[in-house]
């Protein structure tokens, strides 16, 4: 799996709009994560107005990059059906994970913003959006064709590898 290697937060992109087959693979990379116990809670907000993409963009200092992407995917976590309350956050972790995967799969560049537990975040994200109440605002992915192209990087360090005890 060499694209795991090429993971690498990307800030630029091309304005060049993503294929709808690009983006359903992407949605469906997205849904094909582990889940705690199958509850099913991730959905998704696409983003591809330029408003509404600078509103989002206006966020947090961090969230700038969504500004210069042609597309923006919200991962939300649907309480009504959460049968783990506490472990939607990793379930949509593993989700956003995925979603950035398959983006470079298909030679794509994403930038993963945090939305939770930043209360204040969450809450920007609510209104703009106009989620309901029982939906939880959790990541941004800013996607599109990267003006750079990504190589290959390597973060492996056999120092933070501990055996039996720390």
């Amino acid at each position: 799996m060499e694209t795991i290697f090429k993971s690498v937060n990307v800030k630029s992109f091309k304005d060049t709009q993503i294929e709808d087959s690009k983006i359903e693979k992407i949605l469906c990379a997205g849904m094909q994560a582990p889940l705690t116990n199958h509850q099913h809670d991730w959905e998704f907000v696409v983003t591809q107005g330029k408003k509404q993409i600078t509103e989002l963009a206006e966020m947090s200092p961090y969230s700038g990059p969504i500004q210069r992407a042609p597309m923006a995917i919200t991962i939300v976590s649907n309480k009504e059906k959460l049968t783990f309350a506490d472990a939607w956050e990793q379930d949509l972790a593993s989700a956003t994970q995925n979603i950035l995967a398959e983006a470079l799969e298909l030679e794509l560049g994403g930038m993963w913003i945090g939305v939770a537990p930043s209360l204040v975040r969450m809450k920007y994200l609510k209104h703009i959006l106009k989620l309901p109440e029982h939906i939880l605002p959790f990541s941004i992915i800013a996607l599109g064709y990267p003006i750079e192209e990504i190589k290959q990087m390597s973060n492996f360090d056999f120092s933070k590898i501990h055996f039996e005890k720390y």
